[in-house]
């Protein structure tokens, strides 16, 4: 059985989509999120002068601080890394600026972060097409898919569960979790049938060699 390269990289494909959806999501509160840095940054030794405007612009972006939730979700495994951190944390939340709110934070970083999560998934689904045609590659590691079997478990069960347990709460979205956690179980579970569909290829060729 040759290895040969698969043509189209989905690796590359779909971290620089996630990238593109949220610029265009967060473009038109751009705003609001460099008002948030610039506070947080007057908590720090160098002070960046504040604007007069700037106290302004908050009530006209709030209405729409929904667009920050969809970077969050197309992002979520990056908050799942996160939590033996914040676990051993005494104040038990994730690392954050000085003077920054959580949720801008999450929307500024976990799309740069989030890259390496869609990258994985890209590899997985090549392997899955290239397994397809009897090919292996790219292989998928031990490391990428018990990554990857951990995260879709974990969000297989936020999908159910979370609706049924969450109690109400007007300012979270919580059908957008819910699909963004299905979401997730479905990806990382594509790195994982890969994995699986590679390791039958070569069992197969192994026991024809």
């Amino acid at each position: 059985m040759a290895l040969q390269r698969f043509t189209l990289r989905f690796r590359w494909l779909l971290p620089i989509t996630q990238l593109v959806i949220c610029v265009v999501a967060l473009w038109p509160v751009r705003s609001l999120l460099v008002l948030h840095v610039k506070l947080s940054n007057h908590a720090y030794p160098i002070v960046v002068p504040p604007s007069p405007e700037l106290g302004k612009e908050v009530t006209a972006f709030e209405r729409l601080e929904g667009r920050t939730w969809l970077a969050i979700v197309l992002n979520l495994p990056c908050g799942l890394v996160q939590l033996p951190y914040v676990i051993l944390n005494p104040k038990k939340q994730e690392w954050i600026p000085r003077d920054m709110d959580i949720q801008t934070w999450r929307v500024i970083s976990w799309p740069i972060e989030g890259c390496l999560f869609w990258w994985i998934v890209g590899r997985g689904l090549e392997g899955l097409v290239a397994a397809r045609r009897r090919l292996i590659f790219p292989r998928i590691s031990w490391i990428e898919t018990i990554t990857s079997a951990a995260i879709s478990l974990f969000c297989a069960v936020a999908t159910v569960c979370l609706p049924l347990f969450s109690g109400y709460d007007g300012t979270f979205p919580i059908k957008y979790f819910v699909a963004g956690f299905a979401m997730w179980a479905v990806l990382d579970g594509v790195v994982v049938a890969a994995r699986v569909a590679q390791w039958r290829l070569t069992r197969h060729v192994a026991d024809f060699s």
